[in-house]
């Protein structure tokens, strides 16, 4: 198993919200002038702070920042990384004591008749069988926990975008991040900060109930 792959994942997969569509209010024509207005008042617009949501139609959260400093993150990383620590301990202990007896074999096969020699061989071959299937076994139990935490995450952070969205209705929140298409992005319509303490907040008291 590869720490840094499945690690990586969990990071990657629920970092990336490429694109979220919470609704569309009014019709077409009212949101492209909304889009157009934004674009061309950029330089007048004044930065938003860390407890008002902006008020335009199309808003961006930094995918990175909101993974690095949102605490139920860090929590399911070190809940991972502690599973997949248990699982690959057990694995190499199976592993460990499997070669030992491969090596004794090796070393005495000399005194085994051949009936005897082919019956332990046939006993280490299966036991190898066993080890590859165990391998493949824990490594989809660990894929699975990653696939319902990723599950889990990005239900919260959705429940929480729609439950946000009803103070300022947006027409879209976009995902930025270093591995999407946007080059750039106005700190105005940044809304990261605002997002992150909310989710943080309900994470928190949410574990204080516990």
């Amino acid at each position: 198993m590869k720490n840094s792959s499945i690690i990586t994942q969990i990071v990657l997969a629920a970092a990336i919200i490429i694109l979220y569509v919470l609704h569309f209010s009014g019709n077409k024509k009212e949101a492209e002038k909304n889009i157009l207005s934004t674009t061309h008042t950029t330089d007048s617009i004044q930065k938003n702070t860390p407890t008002e949501l902006p008020d335009f139609s199309i808003v961006y959260i930094n995918s990175d920042s909101l993974m690095e400093n949102y605490e139920l993150v860090k929590d399911m990383k070190k809940k991972l990384e502690s599973r997949m620590k248990d699982y690959e301990n057990s694995f190499q202990t199976k592993l460990k004591k499997f070669e030992k007896d491969v090596q004794s074999f090796q070393e005495s096969a000399r005194y085994y008749t051949q009936e005897e020699g082919q019956k332990k061989q046939l006993e280490l071959m299966e036991r190898e069988q066993e080890l590859t299937a165990l391998k493949e076994d824990l490594s989809n139990k660990l894929a699975e926990e990653e696939h319902k935490m990723n599950v889990e995450l990005k239900k919260r952070i959705n429940d929480f975008l729609k439950k946000q969205n009803h103070q300022k209705p947006y027409h879209f929140i976009l995902g930025y991040s270093d591995l999407t298409n946007i080059l750039y992005a106005n700190d105005s319509l940044d809304i990261t900060t605002i997002v992150l303490n909310g989710l943080n907040t309900e994470y928190k008291a949410e574990k204080e109930k516990k």
